[in-house]
């Protein structure tokens, strides 16, 4: 088969790869096979954290690894490649090593510029994450040098303002850097309220994560750690210079409070519940 023949088989014939889908399938028979990722990593003498990579779409498993992963999902090489369990009366579409091979490859060069393209936007967010934290601290440094100047204190400051600060710039850390840029594909078949990695978790009520939300939501976890530590310190000055002392002094915790939790879960609760009206208003056009 020379490669035109190949090309045109992965792109419009019944051997189709889905990169997206051959992930979702390793994740689904994972699960039904009752493996753990490290369960399943120990079975190939590999890591977990590969296991991950290729259920999430950012890379996939060297050819000699095909008939051992499919040994242990107990499906075929072909069954694998395709991303669906294949009927008993199915007529035999197998792969040959060399078309696998070939497939892998191509699968290899689209993972790769995808990754590719994730260092782009890696690096646009890291660009405003240090923008953003050169702003605050600048800001920060004023409030502590000018502050006396309008009758406010260093460890005014330190009370009321850092908090609201620092928390949001941690939190960004996460949002900026870590998170998953999309979910494994079983939060698009299951109602899952709840995205956990590591010791981090989300868990929003009436809130069910899956990857038509999720970038709203990444959007709206960013622009919160993104927006609070360049206006907090700004609002916090012109409501000392406007506010009572002792109206602030009262006030200023539960201010604090707003900002930190509620200016984080609003925005993605919004985000995730506009996304889910949108999609419905879009079913209801399709099937007028």
């Amino acid at each position: 088969m020379t490669e035109s023949e190949m090309l045109k088989l992965m792109r419009t014939g019944a051997n189709r790869i889905d990169a997206e889908k051959f992930g979702s399938f390793i994740a689904k028979r994972r699960r039904d096979r009752k493996l753990t990722q490290r369960e399943l990593a120990e079975k190939l003498y590999i890591s977990n954290k590969a296991v991950s990579k290729w259920e999430c779409g950012l890379s996939l498993p060297d050819i000699a690894l095909l008939e051992p992963l499919a040994d242990a999902l107990e499906v075929s090489v072909t069954e694998l490649l395709h991303g669906e369990c294949m009927p008993e009366n199915t007529p035999d579409s197998s792969f040959t090593r060399e078309e696998s091979a070939f497939l892998m490859e191509r699968l290899e060069e689209d993972a790769e510029e995808r990754r590719s393209v994730r260092k782009q936007a890696i690096k646009k967010r890291a660009i405003l994450y240090f923008l953003c934290v050169g702003i605050s601290c600048m800001e920060l440094w004023l409030l502590y040098r000018e502050g006396y100047r309008f009758g406010i204190l260093a460890d005014q400051i330190s009370m009321d303002v850092l908090l609201a600060v620092i928390l949001p710039i941690a939190f960004g850390i996460w949002f900026f850097f870590f998170i998953r840029e999309r979910l494994p594909g079983y939060y698009d078949t299951e109602k899952i309220s709840f995205y956990a990695d590591g010791f981090l978790r989300m868990n929003i009520p009436g809130i069910y994560f899956n990857n038509q939300n999720w970038p709203h939501i990444l959007k709206a976890g960013r622009g919160y750690c993104f927006l609070v530590p360049i206006l907090y310190p700004a609002l916090y000055f012109v409501l000392r210079l406007f506010v009572p002392g002792d109206v602030l002094l009262w006030f200023g915790p539960f201010l604090q409070l707003i900002v930190v939790l509620s200016g984080l879960f609003v925005p993605i609760t919004i985000a995730a519940r506009g996304r889910r009206s949108g999609d419905g208003r879009k079913k209801v056009r399709s099937l007028q």
